[in-house]
């Protein structure tokens, strides 16, 4: 069958000009869409008010049903990440027993980022305990003696291994009245200290010899308990001031004899 030239040609010249309009209106609209999911990137980062921050970002697709099936994935996995974080800062809250000898305080619900410092300040606050004075007391983890010590007030509670039911308890301090030589013969000075039961005599030692210049810290000064006359009064270097039954407020002697 034989076709008219110059139709054919037209039609061929036509067909042209309306891909080459498509293909140019198609590129217009997708530097659009790409500039303005650029803009909105922008602000998305720069958190201009709440719904900017709340954006979803779904890359530019070439159809609706492609875009709607990107944006359900996108938002289902923002969803997601948001439940994670709640998750994770829930369990960042624990709740500790505080025990005061025998003063129980009710479950603490605090952050595992709370310091020692903080918590005392909390325990302070609650009102619970008149008059506490943070000086008579040694915070120790668990109720068993004698217990992991929390003596650094700028360490946090998850630094310590504090958990959820953990049992913190503040032991009352030994206040002791140590007499010591110093460095300057026939000298010897007397203090007034206040240490944790689970102090062993070098601990003790190093304690006096931080208020008394000279004081000895040598394994041959030995630390005796005065109201026990002689060798018998000499504490071992190995034991706790609690194993040994020092008493509060008793008085220690260190010497060389």
């Amino acid at each position: 069958m034989k076709l008219p030239l110059a139709p054919l040609v037209s039609l061929l010249f036509g067909a042209s000009y309306l891909v080459a309009n498509t293909i140019a209106y198609s590129y217009n609209d997708y530097n659009e869409l790409d500039a303005r999911y650029q803009i909105d990137d922008v602000l998305s980062e720069r958190g201009f008010g709440l719904e900017a921050r709340e954006t979803i970002d779904v890359p530019f697709q070439p159809s609706l049903r492609a875009f709607l099936e990107e944006a359900t994935t996108a938002h289902r996995r923002s969803m997601s990440e948001k439940e994670e974080y709640l998750e994770a800062r829930a369990d960042d809250k624990i709740n500790v027993y505080a025990m005061f000898g025998d003063q129980h305080l009710d479950f603490l619900q605090i952050d595992s980022g709370m310091t020692i410092g903080a918590l005392k300040k909390l325990i302070v606050d609650t009102g619970r305990v008149p008059g506490l004075d943070w000086s008579n007391f040694s915070p120790r983890l668990g109720s068993k003696w004698p217990g992991k010590k929390l003596d650094d007030d700028s360490k946090t509670l998850n630094h310590y291994g504090v958990k959820t039911e953990s049992k913190i308890f503040f032991r009352e301090k030994l206040t002791l009245t140590v007499t010591t030589p110093t460095d300057t013969p026939g000298e010897r000075r007397t203090v007034t200290v206040k240490v944790p039961d689970d102090t062993k005599p070098p601990g003790l030692k190093k304690i006096v010899q931080e208020l008394v210049k000279g004081a000895p810290t040598a394994p041959s000064a030995k630390v005796r308990l005065s109201r026990i006359p002689g060798d018998a009064g000499i504490l071992d270097s190995l034991k706790t001031f609690r194993t040994s039954k020092v008493q509060n407020p008793d008085k220690i002697e260190i010497t060389f004899t």
